[in-house]
């Protein structure tokens, strides 16, 4: 059975961590799947094409008013392909898919990846886009969230949930563990002493992530620890980088706050941390929890998405948008002692070997994609 997966860009993220671990793991001899990006050169599409027997496309596209054109190009690998299965990653491409599947009569399958989005921090077009899918969400085969928050806030806002499946999204532990050397290789890029105590928040520059309520519990943590170093790893607008780093330099982080790019070698950037933070106000399933914990980071976490199910007591949680809460778990964190603090590491990863192994996620959507053809039959 082939399965087509459609996704905006193979860039660092989330769902685009989530969309290649599934297509390695997925049973070959059950599916055949093929990767069909809107636009070329995202920074983990090497490693898709990397993996035998997978195809991935490019249907380079032009802008977001590149549209006609776009679905013509859309329409002719699914011709060429003949999928059985149109997989969307996300808001954009899930419609895509919709379209077209039902143009060719193909079996169609949405993602949902994120709860609580406050829309009012994004342009117009993200809302209407939100209200469409919700309007539209009956016609897919079957729709997986991968967390519960996302499930419940979907529903609340209209979409169709009998078609809603909860999937965790799958951490690959063979890919994430403690690698103290490659740790300390990646500190000694970023300037950072070994023996110095290192706050990371690795994602996207995005207004979901709530990038202000880490900068100001790292201001209130600098005032307790002057010689904690802190790390935002991630990409995003320029103006809003800009905008980012200059409230950080107004609370007094200049010097001790290193602003890196989306890297590849997520590992090393884990294992280089004393503490990982997620500071965000709305999240689905936050992978880079789970992967911090992989490679026995300790985490604080904000009471978003599923984060407190993926943590259950082997972190701090927090409510979202309180730096106060925020800087008083860090410094709990911080304070322990140094044996304390390694086991709460392996607990962590004692948890995510328990529960959320990207095995079980392939499992589970082959299940999904397997079952829409049994009713079927």
């Amino acid at each position: 059975m082939k399965i087509l997966f459609l996704i905006r860009i193979l860039d660092s993220g989330g769902a685009e961590r989530q969309l290649i671990e599934l297509v390695k793991h997925l049973d070959k001899s059950l599916f055949t799947p093929v990767v069909v990006t809107f636009y070329d050169g995202g920074l983990l599409q090497p490693e898709l094409e990397n993996n035998s027997g997978v195809n991935v496309f490019s249907l380079g596209k032009k802008g977001r008013w590149d549209l006609l054109s776009f679905i013509k190009r859309l329409l002719d690998i699914v011709a060429r392909e003949k999928p059985d299965v149109i997989h969307g990653y996300l808001d954009v491409p899930n419609l895509f898919s919709l379209l077209v599947g039902k143009l060719s009569g193909k079996k169609v399958v949405w993602g949902l990846r994120a709860s609580n989005l406050d829309l009012t921090k994004y342009d117009w077009t993200a809302g209407f886009i939100f209200r469409l899918s919700a309007w539209l969400s009956f016609l897919p085969d079957a729709i997986i969230v991968n967390s519960n928050k996302g499930m419940d806030h979907h529903a609340k806002r209209g979409f169709f949930s009998k078609r809603m499946t909860v999937i965790f999204n799958g951490i690959d532990l063979d890919r994430f563990y403690l690698d103290l050397e490659e740790g300390q290789s990646m500190r000694k890029k970023w300037g950072i002493a070994d023996d110095c105590t290192l706050i990371g928040q690795v994602g996207r520059l995005d207004p979901m992530k709530d990038l202000p309520n880490y900068l100001k519990a790292a201001s209130k943590i600098s005032q307790i620890y002057p010689d904690v170093r802190f790390v935002q790893v991630g990409n995003g607008p320029a103006a809003y980088r800009a905008e980012l780093e200059k409230s950080g330099n107004d609370l007094g982080l200049q010097g001790k706050l290193v602003w890196v790019r989306a890297q590849t070698e997520m590992r090393a950037v884990y294992n280089a941390l004393d503490l990982m933070v997620l500071s965000s106000s709305g999240e689905g399933f936050p992978n880079v929890v789970g992967e911090a914990m992989a490679c026995q980071i300790p985490c604080v976490v904000t009471d978003v998405g599923d984060a407190s199910l993926i943590i259950g007591k082997e972190g701090v949680v927090v409510a979202a948008g309180d730096a106060s809460a925020l800087a008083q778990a860090m410094d709990k964190v911080i304070a322990m002692p140094v044996e304390s603090r390694k086991d709460l590491g392996l607990r962590a990863r004692a948890r995510i070997e328990a529960c959320f192994g990207v095995q079980t996620l392939a499992e589970q959507t082959g299940k999904v994609i397997l079952d829409l053809f049994t009713k079927e039959s």
